[in-house]
């Protein structure tokens, strides 16, 4: 797990330096929904997850459905956003804030 959040960060810092007009990066908490193979283990975490999304204690992992960072990150990408200068645009998106934003698919 250390050398998967490691190398994510890594990654995360190389695209930043390509430096790309525009940069979206995406930091989800526990991903839930349906697998082409399903985990044994992954699955009772899954159902886990699931009853506690949208509950107090959704602070743990914040898991949100794989659907719904597609959505959000399909919205993000159509956004009209206006550059301050020749700087270019980073935006980092974490699992919080992605939680909230999913909020609205389920009201």
């Amino acid at each position: 797990m250390l050398l998967y959040l490691k190398t994510k960060g890594r990654l995360e810092e190389d695209i930043k330096e390509l430096k790309f007009p525009r940069t979206i990066i995406l930091q989800p908490g526990m991903l839930i929904g349906e697998r082409d193979t399903p985990r044994f283990v992954e699955g009772i975490a899954q159902t886990v997850m699931n009853w506690i999304r949208g509950t107090p204690l959704s602070f743990i992992g914040y898991p949100i459905l794989g659907a719904d960072v597609g959505k959000i990150a399909v919205e993000l990408a159509e956004k009209q956003v206006v550059a301050d200068g020749d700087e270019p645009i980073v935006e980092v998106i974490g699992a919080k804030e992605l939680t909230e934003m999913a909020k609205k698919f389920h009201q």
